[in-house]
């Protein structure tokens, strides 16, 4: 038990001595990377799947709200793809993959500049039924929502890195 303790200790020291921070660090500073991450409105995004990206992102980057006159305007433009993949010998299919692929860019609206562009994918499966056509069509949204939930996390980590590094790169030239 020792042992482990001791690890631990190792770990913690060997982080604190690497320069490691927090990415969603400290709420008082006006400059952190949560602070970027609220000065960020989402664009409309087409079709039900694109509403529900665009209230994934919503919930996760501006969850009190979007700001008045935003810094930054966030574009996403989704590709969905649905696909057979378990075919029994009768012909008919028992699984699918619902993939999801969704382009992003970051423009900041001072300068209108893209700031970054990047792109995330993801795929889910469901059970297709032939004899409950309901509980297929349930399965389906269900496999989008996870879908598009897990792909709009991966764009916030991404933003939240994009805004880290930033500012790791202004300390860095100030010191």
């Amino acid at each position: 038990m020792w042992f482990f303790r001791t690890g631990v200790v190792v770990l913690l020291l060997a982080a604190a001595g690497c320069g490691f921070r927090p990415m969603y660090g400290g709420a008082g500073d006006p400059e952190d990377v949560l602070g970027e991450l609220s000065e960020i409105k989402v664009a409309v995004i087409a079709d039900r799947s694109g509403q529900q990206m665009r209230n994934a992102l919503m919930d996760l980057l501006t969850p009190r709200g979007v700001p008045a006159t935003p810094r930054y305007l966030l574009e996403v433009d989704l590709d969905e793809v649905i696909s057979e993949v378990a075919v029994e010998r009768t012909g008919l299919a028992t699984r699918a993959n619902l993939s999801v692929e969704a382009q992003f860019k970051l423009v900041d609206n001072r300068s209108g500049v893209v700031v970054l562009s990047d792109r995330s994918f993801a795929t889910s499966s469901y059970n297709l039924l032939d004899t409950a056509q309901f509980s297929t069509l349930t399965s389906e949204n269900d496999a989008r929502r996870r879908t598009i939930d897990r792909i709009a996390r991966e764009i916030r980590t991404r933003l939240g890195v994009h805004f880290a590094s930033d500012h790791a790169a202004v300390a860095d030239s100030l010191r």
